[in-house]
């Protein structure tokens, strides 16, 4: 067996603590900005905010809109709201939880990095996760995946020592205690990310813990001990309401059902999209695995997380891409090897390649970003900052390349990703102009009767913040006839619509009318406000294939008598 090493004379401590902040600080920087993003952040942000403000509110059973919320575990609520009692309910405060927890996350990357190759190899698998936008990016916006992800990425780091065979029993049991919390996190699948990927290292490594040392039935009752509790807690509390809605609806109908329902190659076209810029070197990192001959438990765990997280979710046919958070720490890791091979210089023509693939990188990502102006003009003047950066480092990475200087091109691909991310924050103030919710909440909160309020309905689009920033319910509807039903005995109402749901014909002559405005004749719409609102698609923002932006209306809506 040949164990690859490295050399583990530099970094110092004060440097490490040094670049580990300043990687960290994109992640901290214009939190409070823009206005949470409806497709999934205010399903977590709203549930802690009614347990402070509404009488529905329950802290151990959380509420979404006055009802108690099946979809998800407490785990999220029950970490933001101490945050909203000291700084006030927020889209900052609820962020800043996320923040740090992202840094823990580094935190333990860099330990299983120090695992692998030394405090160097650490550091790099560190500033790489750092360093990956689509992580950056879910980690400021409220999700239970990546409370998860932290306490996953923990566990692991605290029990893999023992995996190779260094038996450290206290380390090994907090690590399946951050397991068994994960649990409120995001239901027991963590104990199978967990488990599995553990297993898997341990039964193809050498050198590796004698199986009785590792006490796996111990361990696994010790899990299910601690993450036990709460559902139990609710299947009492709930009875037979609790298994049909959590685990029936949601759980069962995500793994068998039609919610989300995507292909078997779902996650292989995510990681091309999402884990870029090093989805691309991963088979590069992979060959230099293969070549290492390094069977330690601590250079296989990587590739055995990223392997069956991708595999155990593909079994299901409800998909989304944020299940894939977990094994963004485990690229960093594999990776990592191959970015000190780079820096070293190990390798002229390989320092060439990496110089190259960066300036494809800055070409590319300045071509997107000027087709992103060209299609939303209304974007331009947010672009301009990262499109200059492109330009600033792209012909240095073929001179670095050139001189064969891995030092230079190294540290400009790191760089070149965090000036981007922080480039991207200081714009998204700019941003709330295209979130116009808060907007709307004003108008509602100024204009609606402040004895009995009129029924706010959300029609045929996907808002969910509504209620967090009006502070009561709302409804929503997909038909006249649903808006009809929400509005109950009122005769008035605030209703969201988009344009093209509002006022849109038939899609050929002769056609029914297909808008609001035509499905209910007689009734009296009065446009109280109307703001873009902003959706990233690639093949809308990027390849111009439909509107980037689309208008969002606020009416005020009168039925006939």
């Amino acid at each position: 067996m040949q164990v690859t090493t490295f050399d583990d004379s530099r970094p110092s401590r004060g440097l490490l603590v040094l670049i580990l902040a300043l990687v960290a600080l994109p992640y901290f920087m214009n939190l409070g900005t823009p206005p949470l993003w409806d497709a999934n952040e205010p399903l977590y942000a709203e549930p802690p905010k009614e347990v402070l403000e509404w009488d529905e509110g329950d802290f151990f059973a959380p509420t979404w809109n006055g009802e108690t919320y099946w979809a998800h575990p407490p785990l999220s609520t029950w970490v933001t709201v101490p945050f909203y009692v000291v700084f006030g309910v927020s889209a900052w405060s609820e962020r800043l939880p996320m923040a740090i927890a992202a840094l823990l996350i580094l935190l333990a990357t860099f330990r299983l990095g120090r695992s692998l190759g030394g405090r160097r190899i650490g550091m790099w698998a560190a500033i790489v996760l750092a360093a990956t936008p689509k992580f950056w990016l879910f980690s400021r916006q409220l999700s239970g995946d990546v409370y998860m992800t932290a306490l996953l990425t923990w566990g692991f780091a605290l029990a893999l020592p023992s995996v190779g065979g260094q038996i450290k029993c206290r380390s090994m049991f907090l690590g399946h205690a951050l397991i068994g919390f994960g649990w409120v996190a995001k239901g027991p699948v963590i104990l199978v990310l967990y488990a599995g990927a553990l297993f898997f290292a341990w039964l193809l490594g050498r050198p590796r813990g004698r199986w009785a040392e590792l006490k796996p039935w111990r361990s696994l009752l010790w899990i299910v001990l601690l993450g036990a509790p709460w559902f139990v807690y609710m299947g009492i509390r709930f009875e037979d309401l609790f298994f049909e809605k959590h685990f029936g609806h949601y759980t069962f109908r995500r793994v068998m059902g039609d919610i989300g329902e995507r292909g078997p190659l779902f996650y292989v076209r995510v990681l091309v999209g999402d884990a870029q810029p090093w989805i691309t070197v991963l088979p590069f990192a992979g060959w230099l695995a293969w070549r290492a001959k390094d069977r330690r438990p601590e250079a296989l765990l990587p590739w055995a997380v990223i392997l069956w997280t991708i595999a155990f979710f593909s079994l299901s046919v409800g998909k989304r891409n944020v299940y894939m958070l977990p094994i963004y720490p485990f690229i960093a890791v594999a990776i990592a090897p191959l970015v000190q091979a780079v820096w070293a210089g190990a390798h002229r023509k390989g320092v060439q390649l990496a110089a190259f693939g960066c300036f494809v990188g800055c070409v590319g990502g300045a071509l997107m970003l000027f087709l992103l102006g060209k299609n939303e003009p209304r974007l331009r003047p947010e672009i301009w900052w990262p499109l200059g950066i492109f330009a600033l480092f792209a012909v240095p990475f073929l001179v670095a390349g050139w001189k064969g200087a891995g030092r230079h091109v190294t540290v400009g691909a790191m760089a070149l990703v965090l000036c981007v991310q922080a480039s991207v924050a200081l714009s998204f103030p700019a941003l709330a102009r295209f979130r116009p919710v808060p907007l709307f909440a004003a108008h509602v909160a100024l204009r609606q009767d402040k004895t009995q309020p009129e029924p706010v309905v959300i029609y045929r689009v996907s808002i969910h913040s509504m209620n967090f920033y009006l502070g009561r319910r709302t409804a929503k509807a997909a038909s006249a006839e649903e808006l009809r039903a929400a509005m109950g005995e009122a005769k008035t109402a605030f209703v969201l619509v988009p344009q093209h749901r509002f006022d849109a014909p038939g899609k050929r002559d002769g056609a029914p009318r297909r808008g609001l405005k035509h499905e209910l004749p007689g009734a009296t719409f009065n446009e109280l406000a109307r703001k873009p609102i902003l959706t990233f698609r690639f093949d809308r923002s990027i390849l111009g294939r439909g509107p980037t932006t689309r208008d969002l209306l606020l009416l005020w809506i009168t039925l006939p008598k």
